[in-house]
């Protein structure tokens, strides 16, 4: 089995793009070569300002990796700092757009998705006992560290994105930060930071790398995971924290599910194109997929040893891969 499922998982993704592409001929655009990580810098910081501390663990007992309840609501702890914890939605929890008007040189401060969360989804999620424990943050709009787009003013806010620098420091790699929605479908997700220009906005890929270049404001697909500064002294009851999961543990189940969904979404994509090759709105999208390829026969590799000594590993590998050559079959 050494090598089985790299070399297959390889082979099927260049089946894929000849199948699916005609052997390359109407292919919309080359892969984009990814931007280098920026460096990280300042975070957003509940009001008063507060010196993060060095300590992992917080007066309540809660730890940062770990997993608490809010607003009926699962919330990861990114930061802590003396008993305030700052916390990311788990998962995607809705899709909306950043700001309504296509190509609007726009920023964080009047966004419309700023405008949502602060009021809308504030006042929807969380009892009035719960709001007295979101905190009121001075949020920094850094440009784009790649691009120098501008981010625009910093802003007071109860609920906020991320940015680009705080995607980067908060998470230690692109595993980390994947997001799923509540079915388990895996999710882009927006940030607050501008893209390339100011009418495009930043967000993390399916598969977790950062999109310096961003989409449109008003692209569907993005989903939103909301980020906040709460007071944990003031939990009357926390859940009990879920054990923090290691980033780089990857199962073949995992794996299994990921690359079905990656090729499931590619069919899908390619379906649309055969239709309509003209359709240069599809470039957006292609390119998306496209970034994600380069690093399956990589993560195929992290589960050769379970393919090779466990026979459900093997037959759920088999199933899968059945499945897909099926789908290609039909679109041919």
């Amino acid at each position: 089995m050494k090598r089985v499922t790299a070399i297959t998982v390889a082979l099927v993704l260049l089946f894929t793009l000849i199948t699916a592409c005609g052997g390359g001929s109407r292919s919309p655009s080359p892969t984009p070569t990814p931007a280098p990580a920026p460096a990280p810098a300042p975070r957003s910081e509940p009001e008063p300002e507060i010196e993060p501390e060095t300590e992992q663990t917080s007066e309540s007992g809660v730890n940062i990796g770990d997993i608490i309840d809010f607003g009926g609501l699962e919330w990861l702890i990114l930061d802590i700092s003396d008993d305030k914890a700052l916390i990311l939605s788990k998962e995607v929890l809705d899709n909306q757009e950043y700001y309504s008007e296509l190509h609007a040189d726009i920023t964080w401060e009047d966004s419309d998705i700023r405008q949502y969360l602060n009021e809308q989804f504030y006042d929807d999620a969380f009892t009035p006992e719960e709001q007295m424990l979101i905190m009121e943050t001075q949020v920094t709009n850094d440009d784009n560290p790649e691009h120098g787009t501008p981010g625009g003013n910093d802003t007071t806010d109860k609920i906020f994105l991320l940015s680009i620098d705080e995607a980067t420091q908060y998470f230690p790699d692109d595993s980390a930060r994947v997001g799923r929605d509540a079915d388990g479908m895996l999710s882009a997700w927006m940030l607050r930071s501008p893209g390339m220009e100011g009418s495009v906005v930043a967000r993390i890929y399916t598969d977790g790398p950062i999109d310096y270049d961003g989409a449109l404001y008003n692209h569907q697909e993005q989903g939103v995971r909301p980020a906040m500064w709460i007071d944990l002294s003031g939990l009357a009851e926390l859940s009990v924290p879920h054990e923090s999961t290691p980033t780089s543990d990857y199962d073949w189940k995992q794996f299994l599910q990921d690359y079905e969904d990656w090729m499931n979404d590619y069919i899908d994509f390619m379906e649309k194109y055969n239709e309509d090759p003209t359709n240069i709105e599809f470039l957006t999208e292609y390119l998306e997929l496209l970034e994600k390829m380069g690093d399956w026969a990589e993560r195929a590799e992290e589960i050769e040893e379970d393919l090779a000594n466990n026979p459900e590993a093997l037959k759920d590998y088999l199933e899968t891969l059945s499945r897909i050559i099926q789908r290609l079959s039909e679109i041919g």
